[in-house]
């Protein structure tokens, strides 16, 4: 049996989470399963050729591709990467609209699209309860598989950083105070610019600690990327931007492993893999109330409204007068136990793995 995996068009122009989650489940289950797995190339990639066709991410612009799929009576399987922090009746109101217009709407193509899989592979209970509220996706169709890390790829990672590698990424960046660190692609849902003010807030009581922000702008975000580097300046160079790194890079590592806390104060998150990755690399983590991060986190971390920089800047203060404690350090340690258990890359290709045979399309 052959599958092949599609994601966006303008897919890893900028490597994200979804990009991940595509690549590390097809690393997986060709491993586990050895299944042959190819990646959609528009010029060469023949639908007709595959069993199965799996798409990661539910972008309308993908609904011909699933049109096509659905005609030569192909499998398929969407994880659809979807939520959103407006209410879902802004999508119902939107197709009640859409349906009275002379011309194709997105929410439309979206909703079509949706119906027309054989099984959605949303990554919480969250975003599947919005699918079936704002799409009126039938519950059978919907299988929850979370996101998760591989457990084996960061484990060879570290157990390969010496002192020497932590010593010359410091004196690389001039790190030389505590940071925090948030490791993800410059946008506005990813909210950079209220944590870099919350920051500059804290610092100003004479805090001494650093930021370090991990990730290149969305092409769509140059603008608001150069705002961030303005509103920074304010800091007086406590605040370090790096562009994004592989995550092959060594670099990576040794910052979420040197980091006091990791934060990631977006507008919303499906979790965050970046903040799965930190949690499991030993920091302690700030994450967002928005999305599904409970879900995932449970109590194992601090929670922050997105839109409060006073928030914001008074979880990373509770971090700082943790070093203490250490009642954060040993909540990290418990979420590290769950991530081995549940949020790792092999369990979540072997839950994939069933849902294929599940729907026929593996003999």
């Amino acid at each position: 049996m052959k599958i092949l995996f599609i994601s966006p068009p303008l897919a890893f122009q900028n490597m994200g989470g979804g990009e991940i989650q595509m690549l590390k489940t097809k690393k997986y289950l060709e491993k586990l399963f050895k299944l042959e797995i190819a990646i959609f190339d528009v010029v060469n990639t023949k639908l007709a050729d595959y069993d199965i066709i799996h798409f990661f991410g539910s972008e309308y612009i993908l609904l011909p591709l699933v049109n096509a799929a659905k005609s030569l009576k192909k499998k398929v399987v969407i994880s659809p990467i979807f939520f959103d922090n407006k209410h879902y009746l802004s999508y119902k109101i939107a197709t009640f609209i859409g349906k009275r217009l002379p011309f194709r709407s997105s929410v439309l193509d979206r909703l079509e699209l949706l119906k027309l899989a054989d099984c959605l592979l949303p990554n919480s209970f969250l975003e599947a309860d919005y699918l079936r509220k704002a799409f009126n996706v039938l519950p059978g169709k919907i299988h929850v598989i979370p996101n998760g890390i591989d457990v084996e790829e960061i484990t060879d990672y570290l157990n390969n950083i010496t002192l020497e590698d932590e010593e010359n990424f410091k004196k690389e960046y001039n790190i030389n105070t505590p940071y925090f660190l948030y490791v993800a692609r410059f946008d506005k849902r990813k909210n950079q610019l209220n944590l870099i003010k919350a920051f500059n807030k804290l610092i100003s009581r004479g805090n001494n600690i650093k930021l370090i922000l991990i990730g290149a702008p969305n092409l769509d975000e140059i603008e608001y990327y150069d705002q961030c580097k303005r509103e920074a300046l304010k800091s007086k160079g406590k605040i370090i931007f790096i562009s994004a790194l592989k995550h092959s890079d060594k670099k990576l590592w040794i910052a979420y492993k040197c980091a006091t806390a990791h934060i990631m104060p977006s507008l919303f998150e499906t979790p965050g893999l970046a903040s799965l990755e930190a949690a499991f690399c030993g920091c302690r983590l700030i994450v967002t109330t928005g999305g599904a991060t409970r879900e995932y986190f449970r109590d194992n971390v601090l929670y922050v409204n997105p839109n409060d920089i006073d928030d914001i800047k008074e979880k990373m203060l509770a971090i700082l007068k943790d070093t203490k404690t250490k009642e954060l350090c040993r909540k990290s340690e418990m979420l590290k136990q769950e991530i081995l258990k549940t949020y790792n890359w092999k369990q979540i290709a072997e839950s994939v793995y069933k849902i294929y045979r599940m729907i026929g399309g593996l003999q």
